[in-house]
């Protein structure tokens, strides 16, 4: 299995999924600063890219031939 990237949330483990845990998660990590500035950062790195173009390149490097 891979590694949780450096800014993502620990994942819940499904036996322990509560209506209740899952609630708070977001609240949980929004307070976190670390969180907060990896958020910021990743809306500013969207708002100055073409999100259509970004799209078109993936998609073809998804699906060009394999070498």
């Amino acid at each position: 299995m891979g590694r949780r990237p450096r800014h993502a949330a620990a994942p819940i483990p499904f036996r322990s999924l509560t209506a209740e845990r899952l609630a708070a998660a977001p609240d949980h990590v929004v307070r976190q600063q670390t969180y907060a500035r990896a958020a910021a950062l990743c809306a500013r790195h969207m708002a100055t890219g073409s999100g259509a173009e970004q799209v078109l390149k993936s998609v073809q490097q998804l699906t060009a031939p394999s070498r």
